[in-house]
């Protein structure tokens, strides 16, 4: 329903101003920000190179379906980014995985106290005490962070991590 603009070849639109709202209905409120900003670019005229519905310079510009998922996909990958730098610095930057060349070995730089708080660290998350985080337990961290996941954003987080060598 945010699509409501008819362009001239007759494909509906997405008004500038319907843009953070979209965005948002998609991936909650965590993106509103970003999204408000998009949204802002968009109603100057500045937003897109060349769109759909090319206007003249400082015209607002509408998107189509197909443009609307390129933002999409953009502010998925910031929040992706935003939510990896957290969730690194909230264990002391290691929790990269363990055979990552970014995380200290072992013995190498890591002394023990070090390795003990990050340990406890994960502990806070890790409810079942299974050595591992699960669905639940990342979306009960993630909200302490002030995120509300989706499903399958989590799925894919988690999936990701169990792609990786």
């Amino acid at each position: 329903d945010c699509f409501c603009v008819r362009a001239k070849d007759g494909e509906l639109m997405l008004p500038p101003d319907k843009l953070c709202d979209c965005l948002v209905r998609v991936f909650g409120l965590a993106v509103a920000d970003h999204a408000s900003q998009l949204g802002a670019l968009l109603e100057s005229g500045q937003g897109l190179q060349k769109s759909s519905l090319a206007t003249a310079e400082g015209e607002p510009e509408c998107l189509n379906f197909a443009e609307l998922l390129i933002f999409a996909r953009r502010i998925r990958e910031d929040q992706m980014k935003t939510l990896r730098k957290e969730f690194d610095s909230g264990f002391g930057g290691f929790a990269s995985r363990p055979n990552s060349p970014e995380r200290p070995r072992g013995g190498d730089n890591m002394q023990l106290r070090d390795r003990r708080a990050e340990v406890e660290e994960f502990a806070k998350y890790d409810h079942d005490q299974s050595g591992t985080i699960s669905e639940r337990e990342l979306r009960s961290a993630m909200r302490r962070h002030g995120y509300t996941p989706l499903r399958t954003v989590l799925q894919e987080v988690l999936e990701e991590v169990l792609d990786d060598p």
